[in-house]
């Protein structure tokens, strides 16, 4: 569940009788994790980074590149903290660098104002086609344990600009997770498939088309959400409660010697069976 991965480590750590069991695999299951699900790692200056599988710079040492900075970082994926930098990120060509730069700035705007803890991450390639195809990945979690609840707002697209094109296809999917634990355990997963198009002007106008959209699709997705389950307690909770009895006449409970079962209890018939 969204924010919980040190809760389980602590308690799988229990179950195999010391955390020592687990060193040398944590750090691979915990980048695995993040990358699933595009973990917000935060750096000491504030900066938020995105661990997305198209940001990989090194797979065996779990190195994200941030596309805000053209930097290799270093990261803790078990405490989800940025540790240092490695390098330069490799370099790009014009068409790629413009805009994913463009793209990247507005992103960033748009998780930072809509999303708890949002971050995003921009990172492109060109095709031997000439064509420019950016990987887009948004994250935010609003995590709250002390009243036992947590949740995770994810989505990941692709984006493909075609030279001389007027528009560009925006393709992937929205995911939503939440946990509430309360006395319980009850687990919310939802998943959604989009396609959009992004209307496409100038290489320095992209990026705000290109979030704009993608807050449209995410909002409708959202009102689509509050719609389904805001109302559930109004519409589907009580669909399941009778609101009568099967007489479909309501109990007096000012005349309830007047009932069968109550003249039973009272002359002792119901406990017969019993004396015999």
């Amino acid at each position: 569940p969204p924010g919980e991965i040190g809760d389980v480590i602590r308690d799988v750590s229990v179950l195999l009788g010391g955390k020592d069991k687990l060193e040398s695999s944590l750090p691979v299951i915990a980048c695995e994790y993040n990358l699933k699900h595009n973990t917000v790692c935060k750096g000491s200056n504030g900066e938020r980074v995105v661990v997305c599988p198209s940001g990989q710079a090194d797979a065996s040492e779990g190195s994200i590149i941030d596309p805000s900075v053209g930097k290799v970082l270093t990261l803790d994926h078990i405490k989800r903290e940025v540790t240092g930098c490695s390098g330069d990120a490799p370099a790009l060509s014009v068409a790629v660098e413009q805009l994913q730069a463009a793209a990247q700035k507005e992103m960033e705007k748009y998780a930072k104002a809509s999303l708890s803890d949002g971050g995003a991450a921009v990172h492109g390639k060109e095709g031997a086609d000439g064509a420019v195809t950016l990987s887009v990945h948004v994250s935010g979690t609003r995590l709250n344990p002390s009243n036992f609840w947590n949740g995770r707002w994810a989505s990941s697209y692709e984006c493909t600009v075609a030279r001389g094109e007027a528009s560009a296809k925006l393709e992937g999917s929205i995911r939503a997770d939440a946990h509430v634990y309360e006395g319980g355990n009850v687990q919310f997963e939802s998943r959604k498939q989009v396609s959009a198009t992004v209307s496409i002007s100038s290489p320095d106008t992209f990026g705000a088309a290109l979030s704009q959209k993608v807050k449209e699709v995410e909002d409708g997705y959202h009102k689509f959400l509050d719609e389904q389950y805001g109302g559930a307690a109004e519409a589907a909770f009580k669909g399941i409660r009778r609101k009568m009895p099967r007489t479909q006449q309501k109990f007096q409970w000012g005349q309830v010697a007047s009932y069968s079962l109550a003249r039973e209890l009272t002359n002792g018939e119901a406990f017969s069976g019993a004396k015999a």
